[in-house]
């Protein structure tokens, strides 16, 4: 027989036994019902210690609703706040992981985070957590409208636009504030240790312009205008000037760069030597000075910090009228 029953009947023989029920017998019944409905609802600042299944608790510390359920109490607000999973989860339980600030939601096998609360880090961090908007693949694409290698993206004033991929060793370059960019040809050469325009005698030690940038059009003026040149009709070489060379640590090739030209059909060869590593540019039958195809001169095998004499020498093909063979300038490039 039930409590409530029991009371029933309790208070049924008292009135039949004509004993009086006083205002002790009413708050004796009344506290009965404020216990067990405490037992239901409590609202306390700590967990109730003998707790019945389905009971439910106001943690007044927390502010949290919580039910006692498969022997644990669990919050029933609109996300169940811990350092700590629940340990028996159902599916579609929230649960906000305070040790990480990470919202989860139980999918019926695992919990996965929902959204992160931390703050947030750079797009795309490698150790961002599970859920996080950083959290992006190291393979992930991230294209502006284009699939094409080589692509260029810029502004062109109104919207972002597609520079297609230019001629292969040209570079990009800029026209101000007001204009787009475009890919140019260049005319800079860099890591330039020696250059010479003209003929300026032979034994001259040239100074080293070490690391400058030398632009072609600006230092012969373009063209066959303005030329100084040293000429040979000889067939054996003959010395256009001397200089010095000083090896230094990863300097292992210089490139020589030489303006060559001929009259009539013969075949002008410019030699470079470095403390007897040497090698040829030439140029056959053009009578418009022209950059001759480069050649490498391979000074790997001298000794770092030792100097070592230069000697450039011309020739020509042929000796004597109407052969000649001319040279303009000179550049060697380290690398």
């Amino acid at each position: 027989m039930s409590v409530l029953y029991t009371r029933y009947f309790s208070a049924l023989g008292d009135y039949q036994s004509n004993s009086p029920i006083d205002d002790r017998d009413i708050d004796g019944e009344f506290n009965s019902i404020v216990t067990a409905l405490n037992r239901k609802v409590l609202c306390s600042g700590s967990a109730p210690s003998t707790p019945i299944s389905g009971q439910t608790w106001v943690d007044t510390t927390n502010k949290i609703l919580k039910v006692y359920r498969n022997n644990e109490w669990v919050g029933i607000s609109a996300v169940h706040v811990s350092g700590t999973a629940m340990s028996t989860p159902q599916e579609g339980d929230l649960w906000y992981d305070t040790a990480n600030n990470l919202l989860k939601g139980y999918d019926g096998s695992g919990w996965s985070g929902v959204a992160n609360f931390a703050a947030p880090g750079p797009i795309g961090t490698s150790s961002a957590s599970s859920g996080k908007f950083t959290d992006l693949e190291a393979t992930t694409s991230f294209k502006l409208g284009t699939a094409h290698q080589g692509d260029v993206i810029y502004d062109n004033g109104t919207s972002l636009v597609r520079l297609p991929p230019g001629t292969s060793g040209y570079v990009l370059k800029t026209f101000g504030t007001s204009a787009n960019p475009a890919w140019a040809a260049t005319d800079v050469l860099s890591n330039v240790i020696f250059c010479w325009n003209g003929a300026i005698g032979s034994d001259n030690n040239t100074s080293f312009v070490v690391g400058a940038a030398v632009t072609l059009n600006d230092l012969f003026g373009g063209g066959t205008r303005g030329y100084s040149y040293w000429a040979t009709k000889s067939d054996a070489y003959q010395t256009i000037l001397t200089s010095k060379f000083r090896k230094v640590a990863g300097t292992n090739t210089i490139t020589i760069q030489g303006l060559l030209w001929t009259k009539g059909n013969i075949t002008a060869t410019l030699k470079v030597d470095i403390g007897g590593q040497n090698n040829t540019v030439t140029r056959t039958n053009s009578a418009t000075p022209t950059w001759a195809t480069s050649s490498d001169i391979d000074v790997s095998t001298l000794t770092n910090g030792t100097t070592y004499a230069i000697t450039i020498q011309m020739k020509s093909s042929l000796s004597g009228d109407p052969n000649s063979g001319y040279c303009g300038g000179i550049i060697l490039i380290a690398s």
